[in-house]
């Protein structure tokens, strides 16, 4: 009779570690983010917002980002709109973003541990940079 409590207590720790280690506990992606997007190699940035739903590891939403005035606004730094779908695996996070004029653009990065900031890079077929966004 003894053992018995004893049992009953390993058992609690391991369901609660079992419960700690389950990737449904971090924090989720759903929600606005502010984002930043440049462009090295024409001197291009956007600044804007993507919301974003995220379940079971996939994500969905939209967004828009725009240059500032006068910073090559229009043909050269088209203002970014459109739909935002991918996934996401523990601190990784991949998502095409459908841009409108420059076409599809990809986003590969790195979730913070809080989910409240993300970095990375971002390709095209004939271009490439980095973002970042945070919530």
């Amino acid at each position: 009779m003894k053992l018995f409590p004893f049992a009953c207590a390993v058992a609690i720790a391991c369901v609660a570690t079992a419960h700690t280690a389950d990737s449904s506990a971090q924090p989720t992606l759903t929600g606005d983010w502010g984002v930043l997007i440049v462009q090295p190699t024409t001197g291009c940035e956007w600044t804007g917002v993507i919301r974003l739903r995220e379940q079971a590891g996939r994500i969905s939403g939209d967004g828009v980002a725009e240059p500032p005035i006068g910073l090559g606004r229009g043909t050269r730094c088209p203002r970014l709109e459109g739909q935002v779908q991918g996934d996401r695996r523990g601190e990784t996070v991949r998502f095409g973003f459908a841009t409108g004029q420059l076409g599809r653009a990809d986003f590969e990065g790195r979730v913070a541990a809080d989910a409240k900031e993300m970095t990375g890079t971002w390709r095209t077929r004939s271009a490439r940079g980095d973002w970042s966004a945070a919530k």
